[in-house]
């Protein structure tokens, strides 16, 4: 120590850490230039202060850098010192570490001057501040720009990106020449498929576009969802960048996976200048999409004035037609973009135009109550009767929705209040069906008729008793109901309330209602609960249907104000249509018993049979309905029939599951067990299975006495089956329509105790004798099974399963590390044979083959007959492998829907609670409780079992998480699953609302394109003080 210290200009033995020697040099000073880790640790515990400057503005950074102590700079760094401060002469501790040639130190003050942003990999930080000095050094002993230099080469960015994509970024060509020089690749593309021409495109750098373009960029690469550079030029509104690629030749004609061209981008962002360039270089001005949206109908979307006329000016077409028959027009009334309406009127748009179902721009302005598109369609002579394909007007749309002002405008200029709609309904009857009480009202004055009659004989009060809605049966009877109007089956306003216990609305109309009950009306209603009919139509835009094309593909190219208009999963009959959410239980008449009582573990269903009657008894249960039929030739004497739906409160033994196998539906409990019928009996219970076309099958379980299990079979007729529907009015649905509503039929000429439906991998039986035989899967044709003679000794049913493996879950799990075979396993699975069967399986496909078959011969007999090739270079790891795919597809699909409900907090802050169900209740107790709202509804999509969730929120919403956790949760069938997470609003200026994803894996890169289970676009409810005092915790 004693002679670094005298080699030192200062000269002498370190003096106490307070204490400043001749030249401003600390003792910090001095052991930091002699590397003297330990003592300078002591000297700053003590409180030196390690930004102190000598005469020449020294610090001991500065001389630690100079001396390549690498251990002191760390220490340094990392208590504090800013190595921003310069020496007299403007030397930086990086200058004289540069000018050195240490090249380790270099790197770590690279590394960590990011001023608390991300850290990054120090080439890439040099390559960010144009720092070519520092590259060079960097890279002296590593030719491989896109390989780190050794010092730092397992870090990387989280999404990639190399320096050239990050000077790229910066417009830093100085440096983008020396790595490009050093051999940095020009089209090395991030994992998202990002090139550094595409980042220098959307940051509109022309003078880096230029020199990528001359050391050989490709012009038309494009990124996962398909964007060339000229499409991030465009969208990002860089007209020198759009000119410069198309002189270059970019493709004009370039489409995104959504099928958007440079032209759609430019219009969605409101760029003239670049639409001019496009528009010069001939590109067509009327390019549609997938969804056949032209760059006008984007315009119009997003309201942008200038870039409309422009395109019209060029003889775009103002009445072109996407895929779901929307025009621009159309669009433009239902984003209440009223110059753009005006504008596109004025160069001959149709205000008639009308969409596939018939809506015209005018019921698009009704549904969404726009008043002032509405007068401006109205003066220019937009019929206000017109009708849709089911007779429904702009005035029914309008009564549905509860909009008073809109419908009062709409009568004002002649639309007809009594106009019928296909199915019989006039608004009325749905002002009364939604309870829209002020609607009600100006229908009544303009002479709407009080006791119109649909098609099944209700009027608008039946309507209205139907769904429980006292405040509009009282409006009715005050201006003249008639109470005692009965419809076509016999029922009154007052027998309908009865039924479905509607308390208030029975009090109402009982003191005004006059009832009589005849025996011959008793007998003949007993079985029939009536449903009365509702919209059925939906508006042919579905949330915001055609419309996710027009926003970008991806979530930096997103608008917040636009995020909500993606299309999404939500449930399309939320739409002015009314109907149940499980509509096809309502194209036919349902039957149930007055025998009707509810209990703790399920819905259980009594109804007396009598073999004069030909029945069908059904119950809807939580939305869903299941029903047994039968013939009266098939009862000998009087029947008790019990039916109960269990909440999987399994019986004695549960049903016996494989792998990949599970229950489907609500166990199903008949009674008396034992009964016998003359002829075959029908039963349909809904279920909740993904079959994935043909990949999987639905297996019915039976139990007599719930201790044992096995599958039900029953032999019948179709002239059997033809007898039950004798003297019903309904006719059996096909299996295709049955595979559709997801209702499994079964056939039975007994009533076992326990029904079960299972799901599982499609199966080919058959049955093999001593003689031998071959199976072969019909999923999966390559796949065989050879029974040779004597490999059984008595005739028993085979089954062979073969699960093909997608490419997409292999490539997500394992990347291009393997390829398997279809997993084949032969039924039953604890069989012993008595000689080697041979099994043939389809060999995994390899870039180096295309896929043959090879035969796989058992050479002892086996137990655990499961078959399953895999081709891999890393042998030792196939059983690694194997089980991690594994897992993956034994986890069964199921059918469930998302359902969200939220409570707003404060201004800038609220609360979610997110459901994944399957037949839960969709008013939660305890969400209703504590005041929440439920603000979206998925249509049913697809989940496995077991398998994590992720949630993730985008435009106006940000999920207040922690940084590097997610919010996740896991899928059970008929279990509660349920999330809950705050949100923050990014701008309390801006409207509350954004674009929930859940998905299968967490997002790493913030784009709304990566492959999610769902998407729903989510609405805050508007914020009240009262909510204040009830901000208790959430429950998980």
């Amino acid at each position: 120590m004693a002679s670094s210290c005298s080699s030192s200009p200062e000269g002498g033995s370190p003096p106490q850490q307070g204490r400043v020697r001749q030249k401003g040099n600390t003792a910090l000073h001095i052991a930091s230039l002699a590397g003297q880790k330990e003592v300078a640790k002591l000297l700053v515990k003590r409180g030196a202060d390690v930004n102190s400057q000598s005469q020449n503005g020294f610090t001991p950074l500065y001389m630690a850098a100079q001396e390549n102590h690498l251990d002191v700079v760390r220490y340094l760094l990392e208590n504090g010192s800013n190595q921003s401060t310069a020496t007299e002469d403007g030397f930086t501790p990086l200058a004289i570490a540069l000018q050195q040639g240490h090249n380790q130190v270099v790197s770590l003050l690279l590394e960590k001057d990011t001023k608390g942003k991300v850290r990054l990999p120090a080439l890439h930080i040099a390559a960010r501040k144009d720092d070519t000095k520092s590259a060079a050094l960097l890279l002296q002993n590593d030719h491989n720009a896109d390989v780190q230099a050794k010092m730092m080469v397992n870090r990387t960015t989280e999404s990639g990106f190399t320096p050239l994509h990050i000077a790229a970024h910066y417009g830093n060509v100085n440096v983008s020449t020396l790595l490009l020089n050093r051999g940095a690749a020009v089209d090395f593309t991030a994992r998202n498929g990002i090139t550094p021409l595409h980042v220098a495109s959307k940051r509109g750098n022309t003078n880096m576009v230029s020199l990528l373009l001359d050391r050989g960029a490709l012009i038309d690469a494009k990124t996962r969802d398909g964007l060339t550079p000229l499409h991030c030029a465009a969208r990002s509104g860089h007209d020198a960048a759009v000119e410069q690629l198309l002189e270059k030749g970019a493709p004009i004609l370039a489409r995104t996976k959504n099928g958007l061209s440079p032209l759609h981008m430019s219009a969605q962002g409101d760029h003239v200048e670049c639409v001019k360039h496009l528009l010069q270089y001939s590109a067509p001005v009327d390019d549609v999409t997938l969804d056949y949206l032209t760059a006008l109908h984007v315009s119009a979307h997003c309201g942008h004035y200038r870039v409309t006329k422009l395109l019209l000016d060029k003889r775009a077409n103002p009445n072109a037609r996407a895929l779901n028959g929307f025009t621009p027009l159309h669009i433009a009334c239902k984003k209440n973009r009223v110059k753009v309406m005006e504008l596109l009127v004025k160069y001959g748009a149709s205000i008639q135009a009308i969409t596939e179902n018939g809506y015209t721009p005018l019921h698009i302005a009704a549904r969404k109550n726009e008043l002032q598109v509405a007068k401006a369609l109205l003066q220019k002579g937009a019929e206000p009767g017109a009708a849709t394909r089911q007779l429904m007007t702009p005035l029914h749309l309008a009564a549905q929705e509860g909009h008073d002002d809109m419908a009062a405008l709409l009568l004002n200029h002649g639309a007809i209040v009594n106009a019928v709609a296909k199915n019989g309904l006039t608004p009325l009857h749905l002002a009364a069906q939604e309870d829209r009480v002020n609607v009600a009202e100006i229908l009544v004055k303009h002479g709407a008729n009080l006791d119109h009659q649909t098609k099944n004989g209700y009027t608008p009060l039946h309507q209205a008793a139907q769904q429980g809605n006292t405040h509009i049966i009282n409006v009715l009877l005050q201006h003249g109901a008639k109470p005692n109007a009965v419809t076509m089956n016999g029922n009154t306003a007052l027998s309908i309330a009865k039924r479905l216990g509607y308390i208030s609305v029975v009090d109402t109309l009982k003191v005004v209602t006059e009832e009589i009950i005849t025996m011959t009306t008793t007998v003949t209603e007993k079985h029939k609960l009536n449903v009365p009919e509702t919209m059925t139509e939906v508006l042919d835009v579905s949330d915001e249907e055609g419309e996710d094309t027009m926003t970008g593909d991806g979530g930096e190219y997103l608008r917040a104000e636009d995020l909500r208009e993606l299309g999404d999963d939500s449930l399309s009959g939320q739409f002015p249509d009314g109907m149940s959410y499980f509509s096809h239980n309502l194209d036919r008449a349902h039957y149930t018993s007055p025998h009707l009582g509810y209990q703790r573990d399920g819905v259980l269903i009594e109804d007396m049979i009598t073999s004069h009657q030909v029945s069908a008894l059904s119950r809807k249960h939580e939305k869903e309905s299941y029903r047994l039929s039968w013939g009266a030739e098939h009862l000998d004497n009087v029947v008790l029939t019990n039916t109960l739906l269990q909440k999987l409160h399994l019986p004695t033994a549960p049903p016996p599951l494989n792998e990949g196998e599970s229950l489907v539906s609500r166990i199903l409990q008949l009674g008396p067990p034992g009964t016998k019928f003359l002829g075959p009996v029908i039963v349909e219970i809904p279920h909740f299975a993904a079959l994935r076309g043909s990949e999987r099958e639905l297996v019915v379980l039976r139990s007599e006495t719930g201790e044992s299990w096995r599958e039900h079979h029953c032999e019948h007729t179709e002239e059997e089956l033809n007898q039950i529907l004798n003297g019903m009015d309904e006719e059996l649905d096909s299996p295709e329509e049955l595979e559709k509503k997801r209702i499994c039929r079964i056939i039975t000429r007994d009533f076992p105790q326990f029904f079960a439906i299972v799901s599982r991998i499609r199966q080919d039986s058959h049955l093999i004798g001593p003689e031998g035989g071959v199976l072969s899967s019909s999923l999966v044709p390559q796949v065989q099974a050879v029974f040779p003679e004597g490999a059984l000794t008595k005739r028993i049913r085979v089954g062979l399963q073969a699960q093909p493996i997608g490419a997409e879950v292999v490539k997500r799990i394992l990347g291009n590390k393997a390829t398997f075979s279809p997993i084949v396993t032969l039924e039953p699975r604890r069989r012993k044979f008595h000689k080697p069967i041979t099994m043939t399986i389809p060999i995994p496909k390899t870039s180096s083959n295309q896929g043959g078959s090879s035969s796989v011969l058992g050479e002892t007999p086996t137990l655990r007959l499961l078959f399953w090739l895999i081709d891999c270079r890393q042998s030792q790891e196939s059983v690694t492998f194997c089980t991690q795919l594994y897992r993956e597809t034994i986890c069964v699909p199921y059918m469930a829907k998302f359902v969200i409900f939220a409570k707003t907090l404060d201004p800038i802050e609220a609360r979610l609670r997110c459901f994944c169900m399957t037949d839960d209740k969709m008013d939660k107790t305890l969400e209703q409780q504590e005041n929440f709202t439920e603000v979206a509804r998925s249509r049913d999509v697809e989940v496995l079992e077991g398998k994590p969730i992720y949630a993730d929120c985008f435009g106006n919403l940000i999920p207040l998480t922690k940084s590097g956790q997610h919010h996740v949760f896991s899928f059970y069938a008929f279990k509660e699953n349920r999330l809950a997470l705050f949100i923050k609003i990014r701008d309390s200026a801006q409207e509350p609302c954004g674009r929930l994803s859940f998905t299968k894996e967490p997002r790493t890169y913030r784009s709304l394109n990566l492959n999610a289970i769902c998407n729903l676009n989510i609405t805050l409810p508007v914020y009240s003080k009262e909510s204040d005092s009830d901000q208790d915790a959430d429950e998980e």
